[in-house]
């Protein structure tokens, strides 16, 4: 009630004297509107707003102002900055995201482009053409994507704000590398902070699936409630299947293959043994038979149908056959 508001006037207060004594007494950069140093940063020399800021000089090298004091300011506008947002995202008092990141990352992007603006100086490379402007708009869209994570929406943004349709392509690459980068580590300012509150997700959560996948509907099937309806089976190995659970021996559900033909024995003593340990090994894992056997193909790998349990029982019960026969589903 009345406690809570006083303390959110007190929070409210100290930032702003803090934030004015940080300011005013820093940079010149810190003084200013945030939308006009923004302005100035992000336009090539010579300009108007960029010679009231300090940033360009018509008897400097290139027209552009390099000197350490001025890279000096801009890194500590860019530091003091970010901690100032990084304090006041959280506080009770409105300060906003989106001006502050582009404020930061156009002064960093600045800081970047004098850097190698005296780099390609200092290797005579008169061929390259830098414009620490360019480098300016680049780093805003990158710092403000590394906040919010937004991507195509912020490139938009951006080339109605700057009008330079030719900077799209380092847009988008700034863009991507920023988005790949943050969330390498965390989600985005605002995901964390609502989850700090305690706020419901707005995107839906990978845990959460409002539509059933196949998994969802199905029942899990074991070894023994498979049948190769590509090769014959023998009716002994039908009986063994359509039993009860406990009265299921190991030969259930093995196939007639090649090499039982070729060496004339029985098909039982061929695979008895590896089938077994497999059916039993599937009974473990997964509990119950089935109340239907499966039917697959293993020239077409794919399943071509089912048979209940108990109609394969009844018709098997009628006695057409002898044990030993061979039979195949159609």
């Amino acid at each position: 009630g009345f406690r809570m508001s006083v303390l959110h006037v007190l929070d409210a207060s100290l930032i702003a004297v803090l934030t004015a004594v940080l300011n005013y007494n820093s940079a010149v950069f810190l003084r200013l509107p945030m939308v006009e140093v923004i302005h100035g940063l992000f336009e090539t020399c010579p300009h108007d707003i960029g010679s009231a800021l300090g940033l360009c000089d018509a008897s400097a090298k290139h027209g552009f102002v390099a000197d350490s004091r001025l890279q000096a300011s801009l890194l500590t506008s860019a530091l003091l900055r970010f901690v100032e947002t990084a304090i006041t995202f959280g506080a009770m008092l409105p300060s906003g995201l989106f001006v502050p990141s582009l404020y930061i990352g156009a002064v960093m992007g600045r800081l970047l482009g004098l850097w190698m603006l005296e780099l390609t100086s200092y290797f005579a490379l008169r061929t390259i053409q830098i414009n620490p402007g360019a480098f300016a708009m680049v780093g805003a869209v990158a710092v403000l994507s590394g906040f919010a994570r937004m991507t195509v929406s912020l490139v938009v943004i951006m080339l109605e704000l700057t009008g330079e349709i030719n900077y799209a392509v380092p847009f988008m690459c700034a863009v991507l590398a920023a988005k790949l980068v943050g969330d390498f580590f965390t989600a985005s300012i605002y995901d964390e902070h609502s989850t700090l509150l305690g706020y419901a997700v707005i995107e839906e959560p990978e845990s959460l699936r409002l539509s059933p996948c196949v998994r969802d509907v199905a029942t899990a099937c074991r070894k023994s409630d498979v049948i190769d309806a590509a090769v014959p089976v023998r009716f002994a190995a039908l009986l063994e299947l359509v039993r009860d659970e406990e009265a299921a021996g190991p030969g259930a559900g093995v196939p007639v293959t090649d090499m039982d033909r070729r060496r004339g024995g029985s098909p039982a003593s061929a695979s008895s043994a590896s089938s077994g340990a497999g059916v039993a090994r599937g009974r473990a894992a997964l509990g119950k038979q089935l109340d239907v056997l499966v039917l697959t193909s293993s020239t077409e790998r794919q399943v071509v149908g089912v048979v209940r349990r108990r109609r394969l029982q009844r018709w098997l019960a009628k006695g057409r056959y002898r044990p030993d026969d061979l039979g195949c589903f159609l």
